[in-house]
């Protein structure tokens, strides 16, 4: 008999798909925030920090109900925030969401994966990690991910986001996104859903650059 995946992406409804004015709305942008978050603690899983992505979220929603109106969109409440105090939780949290589609974009880039050749994850976790986090880790955390990574084991990786995966041997295509239809429904589902979330990120990407706010401090 087979197991229901820990996943269902058929129960998001995701970021939305298109811009309003070519800008991010706040609450619309904070409740898909937490929509994944929700995703992750029902699956099961131990995916992050996730009380860091909750945290981070919290404090945007507070900075915005401060002036809902002068900070409807994203942009104004960054760029309109002179003591700067928002510009680290939205970008750790933009990180934290990259992550995330990142490694379903690897997995969706895996023909070995989507043949069901293959059942480790393990590489789209390693390739998110490189490609978003690591750039921002210290030195310590680092070696602390590649020693795990070598060992196939990633539990108790300190604060990082979603490496923190499976210590009971979760990481495969089954365990998470199913097999058979199971799989191919959750295939469907994060092939529009992930464009959509990447399109937001993309976005925060661009204020941070055009306003010259990143931050490439390390954790």
């Amino acid at each position: 008999m087979s197991v229901a995946p820990r996943l269902n992406f058929s129960q998001l409804n995701g970021f939305p798909g298109e811009l309003q004015q070519d800008k991010i709305l706040t609450i619309t942008f904070l409740e898909s925030s937490n929509e994944i978050i929700t995703v992750i603690e029902k699956s099961g899983m131990i995916f992050a920090t996730v009380s860091d992505m909750q945290g981070n979220v919290e404090q945007l929603r507070i900075h915005y109900e401060k002036d809902e109106n002068g900070r409807k969109y994203i942009e104004d409440l960054i760029v309109t925030d002179v003591e700067k105090v928002s510009h680290s939780w939205l970008l750790w949290l933009k990180r934290a969401l990259e992550a995330f589609e990142r490694f379903f974009h690897h997995i969706m880039s895996d023909e070995e994966v989507l043949k069901g050749k293959s059942d480790d994850l393990r590489p789209a976790i390693s390739k998110a990690y490189d490609e978003v986090l690591k750039p921002y880790h210290g030195s310590l955390l680092q070696d602390n991910f590649t020693v795990r990574k070598k060992n196939k084991n990633f539990a108790n990786l300190f604060n990082i986001f979603f490496f923190q995966l499976f210590n009971r041997c979760l990481v495969s295509r089954e365990t998470l996104l199913g097999t058979g239809s199971d799989f191919e429904n959750n295939l469907k589902h994060l092939q529009i859903q992930m464009p959509r979330l990447r399109l937001h990120i993309d976005k925060i990407d661009r204020l941070y650059l055009e306003n010259n706010l990143v931050d490439k401090q390390k954790a």
